[in-house]
């Protein structure tokens, strides 16, 4: 039996949209029971229903710089741990911005936003570690001495779209 399994994870980023795309080919069996005769494939499974999520980000306190949105699956350091994807947005324009993910499987899941204002691919922050840049995430549970946590971050995922709004705290 041959036994394949591929996944392919693209990003893509324009100046509008981030687009995660996750592709899973059905396994592929071939298997003989009397010799000589040829090998047949499995009928290829269905693939699994999967929504698109899309961010509306705001207010922008400026168009400078650029929007970063991830979409986190886990716990695994939210909001600054590896994400499953992430959506840039490069032009910013007016008070509002919008991130989208596309092919997103059924589940739970958390989105950190930061403005990156000047480029420099991370969260600036002042001399008490206070941040200096916009950030937010959804469900819109922000501390003023702490991260928002996945637990309290997080939406759920079926096979209906989801649009949500996310407010940044400068």
């Amino acid at each position: 039996m041959t036994h394949r399994i591929a996944s392919i994870i693209t990003l893509m980023s324009s100046s509008l949209i981030g687009e995660l795309a996750v592709v899973a080919p059905a396994m592929a069996t071939a298997s003989s029971s009397q010799a000589g005769t040829a090998p047949t494939a499995a009928p290829a499974t269905k693939p699994a229903a999967t929504a698109i999520v899309t961010a509306v980000v705001g207010k922008l306190r400026n168009t400078k710089g650029s929007l970063q949105c991830s979409l986190h699956v886990k716990d695994n350091g939210f909001p600054g741990g590896k994400p499953m994807a992430i959506a840039s947005v490069t032009k910013l324009s007016g008070a509002t911005a919008t991130c989208v993910f596309a092919a997103v499987p059924p589940g739970a899941y958390a989105i950190a936003v930061l403005h990156d204002e000047n480029n420099n691919g991370k969260l600036d922050t002042n001399w008490l570690g206070i941040p200096s840049e916009g950030y937010g995430a959804s469900n819109n549970k922000l501390h003023t001495f702490s991260a928002p946590t996945f637990a309290e971050s997080k939406f759920v995922v079926g096979t209906a779209n989801v649009e949500l709004t996310i407010n940044l705290k400068y």
